[in-house]
């Protein structure tokens, strides 16, 4: 199954189905984990977050740490590369806490270990939802 991320042409760009974290899912990324939020759907090839926007930090980073909130889970320094970095689709001029803005980043996965590959496995299979469904093209 393909997803929503389009080149400009409108073709799709990813290559796996995404999934709905069920649980409060955390994700951090960064040489000094300086991003840190909430995982807003995560597939077999990478994961989004969001994460509170701080305009003085602008980190790099080669690992994400993955875990959940309360829950005895975590996926430790998985290798990836940052595909974006946006401000999410809140129209924050007219937002009740307009001073507090929202980035989302999207990660790609490199190779990971049989340990890792396991471990993601697992979560997308027994702690997410269904798929987000793509939206056609207009």
């Amino acid at each position: 199954m393909k997803d929503q991320k389009r080149t400009d042409e409108g073709a799709e760009k990813r290559k796996t189905a995404r999934f709905i974290p069920k649980e409060h899912t955390l994700a951090a990324f960064g040489s000094d984990l300086l991003k840190i939020g909430k995982v807003k759907d995560i597939s077999w090839g990478g994961l989004s977050f969001e994460y509170l926007y701080n305009s003085e930090t602008d980190p790099t980073g080669k690992h994400v740490d993955i875990w959940i909130s309360g829950v005895k889970y975590a996926l430790r320094d998985v290798p990836c590369k940052k595909v974006y970095d946006i401000r999410s689709a809140i129209n924050y001029e007219n937002h009740p806490f307009a001073s507090t803005i929202m980035n989302r980043c999207g990660l790609q996965f490199g190779t990971l270990s049989t340990d890792q590959s396991a471990k993601l496995s697992s979560f997308i299979r027994e702690r997410t939802i269904s798929p987000v469904v793509p939206i056609p093209c207009p």
